[in-house]
């Protein structure tokens, strides 16, 4: 994962095949607050409903989802990376917590890579 822009905050969810948390796999644990992906799949959007069905496909239960891991502290700079390699099959969940932003301001947030 790259932060491009820096001081981007970024969180990270991963499932196993069955559905379960599964963020040792990568390393990972989870991070009290970090519930961005939570909020935005229970928003009631159709692209919330959409991703909040195909993870229902892979028995993720998005009704109950746990806490998710923060990618890196808040301050970092532009090109801040930090890798990841997991020691079983994984379901990954990525977002950048933010406020709604249009696409045709200028000044979007940048995407994390």
């Amino acid at each position: 994962m790259i932060d491009r822009e820096g001081d981007q905050c970024g969180e990270l969810l991963a499932f196993d095949d069955n559905g379960r948390e599964a963020l040792a796999a990568l390393g990972l644990q989870g991070s009290a607050g970090a519930d961005f992906i939570g909020h935005l799949l229970s928003d009631g959007s159709r692209e919330s409903l959409h991703v909040a069905s195909g993870l229902g496909k892979r028995r993720v239960d998005c009704r109950h989802l746990p806490p998710a891991a923060r990618l890196w502290p808040a301050g970092t700079p532009a090109g801040f990376s930090r890798a990841f390699t997991s020691s079983a099959a994984v379901l990954v969940v990525v977002a950048a917590p933010g406020a709604r932003w249009p696409w045709t301001r200028s000044n979007a947030p940048a995407n994390c890579a």
